[in-house]
Formats: structure tokens, C-alpha cells, sequence
């Protein structure tokens, strides 16, 4: 499939390589609900990082406002896994803001 298809198909486009220094970056829009679309992007991500059952997200960080967001997301990511007759997704670690702001103080010293 191109990448015009498949952008054009997705509603977004899944970077193939990143720049040295430089993150990819990724424009969701706003023609679905955000929920809905980064469960997707996210979907789109782990099989492209994993062809084969279990989709792999599991070394991927997402961060939301809320946890709320946080559940939504999961549940837009099983409702991915289910369409498509998947039967293995290893989640990403989904986190809200407060997560960014531990120092990373080890609590047993």
C-alpha cells in the first residue's frame, strides 16, 4: 500500500524513518474523536513495529491530560485488537502529567 493510500486511508500518516535528532512528528486532526484516532495511531505504530500477533506497544509511553483518557485509550486499543481479530496487544505504559514531574526520588532512601 503508499503511503498516499494509506494516509489518505488513515486520516494521518505513520513516519517510516525518523531524522538524526529529531523525533517524527504526527498530525492526528480533528475530523474523529482524539480518542479514536490515537488508539488507531497507536495500533498502526505497534504493527508496523511488530508485523506479527502480539501488537507490541509495550516499550512506548503515551501521556494524557487525565484518567479518564487514560482508560479510553486502552479501551480504543482492545476495540483495535477486536476489528481486527488480533488477539494479542501488549499495552503501552499510559500516564498523565503528574508522571513528568517525579523527580525520580527512590522512595526507600
Amino acid at each position: 500500500m503508499s503511503a498516499d493510500l494509506k494516509q489518505s486511508e488513515l486520516g494521518f500518516s505513520i513516519p517510516s524513518k525518523a531524522v538524526a535528532g529529531r523525533r517524527p512528528r504526527s498530525f492526528l486532526g480533528w475530523h474523529r474523536p482524539l480518542v479514536e484516532l490515537a488508539s488507531r495511531w497507536l495500533w498502526e505504530l505497534g504493527k508496523a513495529g511488530s508485523p506479527v500477533p502480539p501488537v507490541d506497544l509495550s516499550r512506548t509511553l503515551v501521556i494524557v491530560p487525565t484518567r479518564g483518557a487514560a482508560r479510553g485509550l486502552r479501551r480504543g486499543l482492545l476495540v483495535q485488537a477486536q476489528n481486527e481479530g488480533v488477539a494479542g496487544l501488549l499495552t503501552p505504559e499510559i500516564r498523565t502529567p503528574s508522571y513528568l514531574l517525579d523527580l525520580g526520588v527512590d522512595e526507600g532512601t
